[in-house]
């Protein structure tokens, strides 16, 4: 199936999904929350589609069902946020600049994981420029309030596109993310890659809850695998940057997106 088959397909499945709005998200709080991630080819999206349409709601915004993403990942020039995830170091941060598109929205947002593992985020709406961004009295407060680093010593390294589909489970207690069409720019070398067969689903749930993805995952043999998109799309830009820790996951990645499916 190619790629445009597969994009006409997902666009039937998800008229076929219930639907639900920005605000009826907003009210979804899963207080015992525990994130998952997978991957797999995108041959793969249609069959997932048909199988939660009964299951999952699909995130609405301004009638689309597809929103597309735009996101600028901020570091040193050592590249000193990657080099601690690359080193599986639990206390670590993360600076990016995140656009919703179609609502014509950007926030400045910091993903911190702490020593126990548990992930946090925490974003500021912005208006500036990704090249005044750091420069902005606003920003410089945030980063110095949020992070161990100060604004002026970050940089632009990583720009990635994608897109992402939403879902909600009916009983409000889980919601997926699902990116795929995923593109990325380094900032520094200026090498362009994409992985557009691969997709990558996120699972917020709550602790306490049954969660239907991960049967409809397991029976389609969908394993857990993490990776971040700065991390991947640093790899596949960055010949400098170093890897050694994520050989195993990008030789899976490989073959998962050259699979015959």
């Amino acid at each position: 199936m190619d790629t445009m088959n597969s994009q006409d397909q997902i666009r039937q499945l998800l008229l076929s999904h219930d639907s639900i709005t920005l605000g009826q998200m907003e009210g979804i709080r899963l207080m015992n929350r525990i994130d998952r991630k997978f991957m797999t080819n995108l041959s793969i999206l249609p069959k997932i589609l048909k199988a939660t349409i009964p299951l999952y709601y699909v995130q609405e915004v301004h009638g689309k069902r597809i929103s597309p993403y735009e996101t600028i990942y901020f570091d040193t020039d050592e590249l000193t946020m990657y080099t601690l995830h690359h080193n599986s170091r639990r206390n670590r941060q993360k600076v990016r600049m995140r656009s919703y598109v179609d609502s014509d929205l950007s926030f400045l947002e910091v993903k911190k994981k702490d020593p126990k593992g548990k992930t946090d985020k925490v974003r500021i709406k912005i208006n500036a420029h990704r090249n005044e961004l750091m420069s902005d009295d606003k920003t410089s407060r945030f980063v110095a309030k949020e992070t161990p680093y100060h604004s002026s010593a970050l940089k632009p390294q990583l720009e990635n596109d994608f897109s992402r589909i939403t879902l909600v489970n009916k009983e409000m207690t889980e919601r997926l993310t699902i990116d795929f069409h995923i593109r990325f720019c380094n900032c520094k070398t200026h090498i362009k890659e994409s992985a557009d067969k691969l997709v990558i689903i996120e699972i917020k749930s709550d602790g306490d809850a049954d969660s239907p993805i991960l049967s409809i995952l397991s029976e389609l043999r969908i394993r857990p695998v993490s990776i971040s998109k700065y991390c991947l799309g640093t790899v596949l830009t960055n010949p400098n940057a170093k890897h050694n820790q994520f050989k195993r996951k990008l030789v899976f990645i490989n073959k998962l997106t050259n699979a015959c499916l």
